[in-house]
This record gives structure tokens, sequence and C-alpha cells, in this order.
């Protein structure tokens, strides 16, 4: 099932395609899974068995060209494969972030969103 309407029209900022490997632990588990949008406040992530609304996670990805990212996210919204859903994965809103790490991911979000242009042009 694709985002509702009402959901994409209550995001605070523009979210932007990538692919990257992250790694995602909840509690002892570890899941190796894709961020397939990312944005100032949070992640898509894909992944053929979604975790619930609510879950918990901490996440750590290494975009090309950037250090590591090692950030807390909770799940805030679930596409299932069942729903019929395209592209089954997780909505996560990042948490906690220092005012280094929140700078370095406007810088991320800054050089992602240029080279969106730059593939337009």
């Amino acid at each position: 099932m694709p985002p509702s309407s009402s959901r994409i029209s209550r995001r605070r900022s523009v979210r932007h395609p990538v692919s990257w490997v992250v790694d995602v632990q909840c509690g002892d588990n570890f899941l190796y899974a894709a961020v397939s949008n990312v944005s100032e406040l949070g992640l898509f992530i894909s992944m053929p068995v979604p975790l619930s609304e609510g879950t918990l996670m901490n996440l750590s990805f290494q975009p090309p060209g950037h250090e590591v990212f090692a950030v807390r996210a909770v799940v805030r919204w679930v596409n299932t494969a069942s729903s019929g859903a395209a592209n089954p994965g997780v909505g996560v809103a990042l948490l906690g972030l220092d005012a280094a790490t929140k700078e370095r991911l406007k810088d991320l979000i800054r050089a992602v969103a240029y080279a969106e242009e730059d593939d337009l042009s």
C-alpha cells in the first residue's frame, strides 16, 4: 500500500531516493536491509518482513563517500507485502541526534538533493 496522502501531507521534510545498506539491531536481533529514501527526520528501510510500529532500533549505515552514521530510530509506519505494498519496509524516525550528527545528516541530504538535480538536467 502506498503512503497515504495524509501521511505525505504531514511530512515536514522532503525524502530523497537512495540505495544504501543498513545494519539494523533490535534487541538481540541483527538484520541487514537497505535504506530506500532519506530525509532530515527519517528513513525508509526496505525489508521483506517489516518490523512492527513502535519498534526501537539501532541503525548503522555508511553512504558512499561519507563516514558511518550510527543512530537510534523508531518504526513510525509499516508497508507489508501482504497489504499489497510494492515496497515492503518501514518508515523510521531518527531519535536523539546530537548537533554534530544532525549537521552531518543535513550535509548528506544536501549532497543527495544536489545529485538528484544533476540527474534531472
